[in-house]
């Protein structure tokens, strides 16, 4: 597995704390031996003053030359209801995209969930099929941990839900409390995978979750959350510096909000502002769905929810017509089972990842993507070196 050396998981809050500050978040100095010479910014973000025309323009100099890869942020389809551009947020994967022929991502939310995701993983080793798993920090616990070390072997792609699922994560705050929150639902999330992916064993893994929670609740308020991050960078650190030389072994570049806000639900330009910034400070992309299964529809009951035909019917359908498809770990695994049986040997579909249709868009996969978005020089300075 190739490693990227995040050498900081620590941030510095911009007028928060001076530069170099370890008691306020900052960054110590490392040893020349564990992250080489600190990398030149490859890329800068230029806003324009109106916070509704955040459409990145790139950087002409030279420094560029790592990231030539990525063709030029530039606005991109229009999402559906709304009359800004989704790219002027931010980049991603959004239902108006187009996709390659027949390339179908299948992507499931809201684990681990013990026997489901396990029997769910299960099913996709027997056909031989990738898929991405966005987890929640809080469902990733003693019981569960092992699964996170299996997504990982096994090949699929661990990506960011946040941390307890709150659908309320953008609602616009006084501050920058809305930013910081999701900030730490994000970095959090991360933090306990780390600990999940570095754990010797259950007992291990608890006594690792504690320690990157610290002090703060499993749902803390917003303006609690908010104030931990400078801390938490610090937990994060340390962990990382005592069980992996410093650094991350799976750092996750795709993220998720629930409830997919703030593009669904009526939020206001504020809660995009945040949100954007939130995302470009760890250097997310946004990773939005083409299909959605009835897996968790609340206006169906429990039984239709888990009918084995629907799933079976659902998935062949949006699987042949191409595109990421949105589905949960608690989906009826019968039915991905029936799906995949029923798409086997059909060469209109081919399974393909997020990276996959990231690559066809912008010309460079979420690891280069991601760099350049965090390469934004504004709210938080991050520290990156790459192996």
């Amino acid at each position: 597995m190739t490693r990227r050396r995040i050498s900081s998981l620590w941030w510095v809050v911009v007028g928060a704390c001076s530069a170099g500050s370890v008691a306020c978040g900052g960054t110590p100095p490392p040893s020349a031996a564990q992250v080489g010479p600190p990398p030149e910014p490859v890329a800068v973000f230029s806003w324009d003053d109106d916070p509704r025309h955040r459409v990145a323009a790139w950087d002409t100099s030279e420094r560029l030359s790592v990231l030539s890869v990525c063709r030029p942020l530039r606005a991109r389809g229009v999402w559906s209801g709304r009359s800004g551009d989704v790219e002027a947020w931010m980049p991603g994967l959004y239902p108006t995209d187009p996709v390659p022929d027949g390339h179908t991502v299948w992507t499931f939310d809201d684990g681990p969930m013990g026997w489901r995701t396990e029997g769910l993983l299960d099913v996709l080793a027997d056909a031989d099929v990738r898929a991405s798993f966005f987890v929640v920090g809080l469902n990733i616990d003693p019981s569960d941990y092992g699964l996170v070390q299996r997504v990982v072997a096994e090949g699929h792609t661990l990506a960011n839900h946040g941390f307890n699922h709150d659908g309320y994560m953008v609602a616009e705050r006084s501050g920058d409390v809305t930013r910081e929150y999701v900030v730490w639902q994000y970095a959090v999330t991360q933090a306990v995978v780390d600990a999940a992916l570095l754990a010797r064993d259950r007992d291990d893994f608890a006594a690792l979750r504690a320690a990157v929670l610290g002090p703060m609740s499993t749902r803390p308020r917003a303006v609690d959350a908010a104030a931990d991050v400078p801390a938490l960078w610090q937990r994060h650190q340390a962990l990382l510096d005592e069980r992996n030389a410093g650094v991350s072994p799976y750092p996750m570049r795709w993220a998720r909000p629930p409830g997919g806000a703030p593009w669904f639900g009526r939020w206001g330009l504020a809660s995009y502002v945040a949100y954007a910034e939130a995302c470009a400070a760890l250097g997310l992309i946004n990773a939005y769905w083409h299909h959605q299964t009835d897996d968790s529809n609340p206006n169906l009951t429990p039984e239709e929810r888990a009918d084995v035909g629907r799933m079976r019917d659902q998935l062949v359908r949006a699987s042949r017509t191409g595109g990421v498809l949105l589905a949960h770990d608690r989906i009826a695994v019968n039915g991905v089972r029936q799906a995949l049986w029923s798409l086997g040997g059909d060469e209109r579909v081919v399974f393909a990842q997020l990276d996959d249709l990231l690559v066809a868009k912008y010309g460079c996969d979420a690891t280069d993507l991601g760099d350049v978005v965090r390469g934004h020089s504004g709210w938080w300075q991050p520290a990156l070196a790459v192996d």
